[in-house]
């Protein structure tokens, strides 16, 4: 009697951990967004191009350089983990969409550089500057080369973000969503006030965002729920 209860004690951790193994088993694709991320920066380190299409419109004259944007531009990050994790928790329908419609928007994206190479040469010498921000910028520069541009993966990712949140439980706090898309505009215009990107990328940006939007939130969600209907989100 004695052997069986201390027996028990000890599996109930065991059988805990198993449980929310079993019941968050959806953030393995999650491994899809890190795989991407791994190939993108061997991608930007190892190819190199003979000829690019320097993407560059009049507009980027008009835009002055604000370094202060590059706190901004290293949201992203939060902003698109944010949402995730969110969805991970509350609904694994929609976690696997948007890990779908992210991963594959930035990959038809890289792939679109690749076959059409660009750069942009918008970039200041920021070698001599002795600013916070400006050597928060310099570093981006280091390990976020000015070739792969256009579209920008960066405006590609936050669209994308914006879409997740539209199709969570958080679009019923208008406030929420208020604030995240605010913070959404203010992203995409840091890549081109810390001259990251020009005004071209962005604009490209939008049709393949728009694309994954009718794809996955669309034809796909709209496969999902009725495949899933009824059965428990999370």
């Amino acid at each position: 009697m004695i052997t069986e209860e201390i027996s028990t004690k000890k599996d109930k951790p065991l059988s805990k951990v198993l449980f929310y193994v079993k019941r968050y088993r959806h953030f393995a694709w999650a491994l899809i967004v890190a795989a991407f991320i791994t190939l993108y920066l061997l991608a930007e380190a190892n190819i190199s191009y003979d000829k690019v299409y320097i993407s560059y419109l009049p507009l980027d004259d008009l835009i002055p350089f604000v370094p202060q944007f590059v706190l901004l531009y290293f949201m992203w990050f939060a902003m698109i983990g944010f949402i995730g994790f969110w969805l991970l928790f509350t609904d694994k329908y929609a976690f696997r969409r948007y890990i779908w419609a992210i991963t594959s928007g930035l990959a038809v994206s890289m792939v679109f550089c690749m076959i059409f190479p660009s750069a942009q040469n918008l970039r200041p010498d920021l070698s001599a500057q002795t600013g916070v921000f400006e050597k928060m910028v310099f570093s981006l520069y280091g390990f976020d080369t000015s070739t792969n541009v256009l579209p920008s993966m960066h405006v590609v990712g936050m669209l994308v973000a914006v879409f997740a949140v539209l199709d969570s439980t958080l679009a019923k706090h208008r406030w929420f969503v208020a604030m995240y898309i605010t913070l959404a505009v203010f992203i995409v215009l840091s890549t081109v006030f810390i001259k990251q990107h020009s005004c071209l990328d962005i604009f490209a940006a939008f049709p393949f965002a728009a694309a994954d939007y009718v794809v996955f939130y669309v034809f796909v969600k709209r496969r999902m729920e009725k495949k899933y209907a009824g059965l428990p989100r999370i």
